[in-house]
């Protein structure tokens, strides 16, 4: 059992992805919590769970969460890279499988975001929406891309300091931080393996592609940007062109990280998204992950 300050305990479980190579397998680490309409939370590029600890208290009442920690990150294990789009896809589709979860809503931040989207597409059938927090669509000269390759780069030469503050550069740090949660943000990015860590810049690189495919997606997807995200206005530009299934919404005072800064306006966005959509539902119980 987990238990972090401020919410109820969470079960911190672990399940293999793939086949055993050179006797070693990829485990990925998820943290479930609450019962009700299952909704799967992914994680930015850099991040554990631990950025979704403000906004779980709010929903983990009305919610089955799923909160996956991704491969090369946290926890979860790093095998060698780098890894593809598709190798987040398939870790995502071995969670669902390993728990029975019917009609998740998919959640994700950043490159948790491309992920829920590059998945939905892969697997139409699966998920029943998509709520995408700042999710990283930019032009192909974008200079996002830069700072994401120069990351990897450090991270390659064991640099997470590096990395961390051109990653620090690269978007707007969340407002609703105290000193001490920024300097346990700052912790929790240097633990991650800087092999994991590169290698999944690799991919996050290869998902900056996926635009011209996102006109597949027929679910329901709420776009959601802060206000303060120096990066939003480019990816509203190029969102406001999709299907009518998309929504874009605005967060007053908030920056990249809506769910650090304002987890009581997304909150009430996800129960909007829910109920307008028809989302309510219950999992099925399949009993624990082996």
């Amino acid at each position: 059992m987990v238990k972090i300050a401020g919410q109820s305990p969470r079960i911190a479980k672990f399940f293999r992805v793939g086949e055993l190579e050179n006797n070693i397998s990829t485990i990925i680490c998820c943290e479930i919590s609450g019962n009700g309409t299952p909704l799967i939370l992914i994680p930015g590029l850099g991040d554990t769970v631990w950025v979704w600890r403000k906004i779980i208290p709010f929903i983990e009442n009305k919610y089955k969460v799923f909160a996956l920690e991704q491969r090369g990150h946290g926890r979860s294990s790093s095998p060698i890279g780098p890894y593809k789009g598709e190798d987040f896809k398939n870790d995502l589709y071995k969670l669902i499988q390993h728990n029975g979860i019917e009609s998740p809503i998919l959640i994700g931040h950043g490159f948790g975001g491309m992920i829920a989207l590059d998945f939905t597409i892969r697997y139409p059938e699966i998920a029943s929406g998509i709520i995408a927090i700042s999710p990283e669509i930019y032009d192909k000269n974008n200079s996002h891309r830069i700072d994401i390759q120069e990351g990897m780069e450090l991270s390659f030469e064991k640099d997470m300091h590096g990395a961390y503050k051109k990653r620090k550069k690269s978007r707007k740090e969340p407002k609703g931080m105290s000193s001490q949660e920024r300097a346990e943000h700052h912790r929790l990015f240097l633990k991650n393996d800087p092999m994991g860590y590169s290698s999944s810049c690799y991919a996050n690189l290869e998902l900056l592609s996926i635009e011209e495919k996102i006109n597949n997606i027929s679910i329901p997807t709420l776009m959601i940007y802060g206000e303060l995200d120096t990066k939003q206005k480019e990816s509203l530009k190029i969102s406001s062109n999709f299907p009518p299934n998309f929504e874009n919404i605005i967060v007053d005072r908030a920056g990249n990280y809506v769910h650090l800064d304002r987890p009581e306006s997304l909150e009430h966005l996800i129960n909007e998204f829910t109920t307008k959509n028809n989302l309510q539902f219950k999992i099925k119980d399949t009993g624990d992950i082996q």
